[in-house]
């Protein structure tokens, strides 16, 4: 019987040891997560530092690229320099590049300002069909865009730099986003300096 009494002490004795060395690995494990939680505090400072750091240098890309929308562009002139009958390819090629001080796209090839004037005399060529080579079909998309910039509208312009440039065969170059008015105003000064907008 003393020894059914040893047992069951031993047995108590172990449980409660048990018990207490899983209380106190619970406690020390609390404390492990505290510190974790100072070292994750510590951590997402520091993360924050660097998406200062990482904001700061998308500014400067962004800069960059805003930059390049607006740079001088090689073959900028201030007029159309059309003959009394262009070619519709002509016509295209001067409204593309009427587009250029409105969008932003991969590439940039020559430059004519979007004054009222240019607008002007290209939906005249249009309207009177004044082109070589002109069928109507090919003139009717031209002459609806010349419409809504003669209009001021220049809400789909991304997408009518598009279609003029695949009129061009473009394969570098699509446009895919409008300039701000502060960037177009900068192109503006770059490649037309003597325009007052």
């Amino acid at each position: 019987m003393k020894k059914l009494f040893v047992s069951i002490f031993v047995v108590i004795v172990l449980a409660f040891g048990i018990f207490v060395a899983i209380l106190s690995n619970n406690t020390s494990s609390h404390t492990v997560k505290k510190s974790q939680m100072v070292s994750v505090d510590n951590i997402s400072i520091k993360e924050d530092e660097h998406s200062n750091i990482k904001d700061n240098n998308e500014k400067d890309i962004i800069r960059e690229i805003d930059e390049d929308q607006v740079a001088k562009v090689k073959d900028s002139s201030y007029h159309l320099n059309l003959v009394k009958k262009p070619l519709v390819e002509e016509v295209v090629e001067a409204m593309h590049q009427m587009t250029h001080q409105k969008v932003r796209s991969e590439e940039k090839w020559g430059a004519i300002p979007m004054t009222q004037e240019n607008i002007n005399e290209i939906y005249v060529i249009l309207k009177n069909n004044k082109t070589d080579g002109g069928i109507k079909q090919s003139i009717t998309p031209l002459l609806k865009i010349a419409e809504h910039w003669k209009d001021g509208n220049f809400s789909h312009i991304v997408k009518e730099h598009n279609y003029l440039w695949d009129k061009l065969g473009g394969d570098i170059g699509e446009a895919y986003d409008v300039l701000s008015d502060e960037l177009e105003r900068e192109f503006i000064q770059n490649n037309f300096p003597s325009l007052e907008k």
